[in-house]
């Protein structure tokens, strides 16, 4: 038997902040399993489907570029 833990994937979906207005939307996918390799069975706008892990968001610390802060 399968247990909940899937390690094809080590990222988490996305976290959806509006959906539709669909009673039951259509899912075009329930586990992972489902989706091919690389992607993940996600909660998206209207139902679940398969997603692409997300492009990972370089976080810059320090000045915005351009600034000088008067430092020439």
């Amino acid at each position: 038997t399968r247990t909940h833990a899937q390690p094809r994937s080590a990222w988490s979906c996305p976290h959806v902040q509006i959906t539709c207005a669909m009673l039951n939307p259509p899912n075009k996918c329930y586990t992972n399993w489902q989706c091919p390799r690389g992607q993940k069975c996600c909660p998206s706008f209207c139902g679940r489907r398969c997603i692409s892990r997300p492009p990972s968001i370089p976080i810059s610390y320090g000045r915005v570029s351009g600034s000088s802060g008067g430092i020439r």
